[in-house]
């Protein structure tokens, strides 16, 4: 339910970037005789969305149900990887609550842009990393990782960092480097595959993801600086509270959430969050689009520390457990609120 009302406040809402997919949905259409060849790096959205245009007859409704699916399964990812890392219905419950209500999602979660289907993609390659180790995973469970990753590169180019996770699903199941390498070049080769069916040139795809940089170079937010990178975390997870609070409430519930979680799991939680990292931060634009890609670790981390920090809360003044559950959603529904009138307001960038 709050993925649904998220996306209604970016419900097929347009921004530059638009204007590329557009154009290769027109282009897949016959209605357009070219295309800009760096949504070569993200073809799938842009054909699912046209595809469903032939039946609803608007390209930019149909980017925006198709956004608003990926948004509802990236929340139910959320919930997982909240429950199963803490172990605890309602940290999973509040990560999905999180994720839907993230400032990065009510900008742009059913927008006519191809991020949401990324961090659906992402979330679920790590959901199905950080499971629990079973050494002898049938062939087709990990034939299933290897796929997913494929297919999620071909929705946007930054879910290439989720080979990461294959790499990591490999070693805690014992297997050898071998093993790990080959479970990359399947996904490798699993993409290329799909390029060739989608009639696209894989080394297409190669030479724009290694020239993205150049392609970014003109861009307002492109200069990398710890500042904007500090920024960018901050818009993309923390709602528009006013002064300080908005720089220090979040980063510290964040940290108790880290506290709170036992041994196995803070270590994964490492490992996820370093792995994502290297996206948001090597990334040529610094905005919270691409910091948000970092979400499987740190939603879960900011559940946890808000459910933990009520818990104590409440127990401090002697209240009854539920008065928890109450302030931590009513602290959620405040940010929110709070956050959907900044951008109303164009108090919070979209960048």
């Amino acid at each position: 339910m709050a993925a649904l009302v998220s996306a209604l406040f970016s419900f097929g809402r347009g921004f530059p970037d638009s204007t590329l997919y557009r154009e290769y949905s027109l282009f897949i259409l016959g209605k357009s005789p070219t295309f800009d060849e760096i949504v070569v790096m993200r073809p799938m959205l842009p054909l699912i969305s046209s595809i469903i245009s032939l039946l609803i007859g608007d390209l930019d409704l149909s980017y925006a149900l198709a956004n608003t699916v990926f948004g509802v399964l990236g929340t139910l990812v959320s919930y997982k990887l909240g429950k199963s890392i803490f172990k605890s219905e309602e940290t999973g419950v509040l990560a999905a609550v999180l994720y839907a209500t993230s400032p990065t999602m009510l900008w742009f979660g059913a927008a006519v842009l191809v991020d949401t289907p990324a961090y659906f993609f992402i979330g679920l390659v790590a959901l199905l990393a950080l499971e629990p180790i079973k050494q002898f995973q049938p062939r087709w469970r990990t034939f299933l990782q290897e796929t997913v990753v494929a297919t999620g590169i071909l929705f946007k180019e930054s879910v290439v960092f989720a080979l990461l996770f294959l790499l990591l699903a490999r070693f805690r199941q014992k297997k050898g480097f071998k093993t790990a390498l080959a479970s990359i070049l399947l996904a490798i080769t699993i993409e290329a595959g799909m390029l060739a069916l989608l009639s696209l040139d894989p080394l297409v795809f190669v030479r724009k993801f290694l020239l993205a940089k150049q392609y970014s170079s003109s861009y307002e937010y492109s200069t990398w600086g710890i500042i904007p990178l500090v920024k960018s975390f901050i818009n993309a997870f923390v709602p528009y509270f006013p002064g300080i609070a908005r720089y220090t409430l979040y980063p510290i519930l964040v940290a108790i959430g880290f506290l709170s979680a036992k041994s196995t799991p803070r270590n994964m939680l490492i490992a996820c969050l370093a792995f994502l990292s290297v996206n948001a931060i090597i990334w040529p634009v610094m905005t919270y689009r691409f910091a948000f890609v970092t979400w499987p670790a740190i939603v879960p981390l900011l559940a946890a520390g808000m459910t933990k920090s009520f818990q104590r809360l409440c127990s401090w003044l002697g209240l009854p457990k539920y008065y928890g559950v109450l302030g931590t959603y009513l602290a959620v529904v405040s940010g929110t609120v709070l956050t959907i009138t900044a951008i109303n307001k164009m108090l919070l960038s979209p960048q």
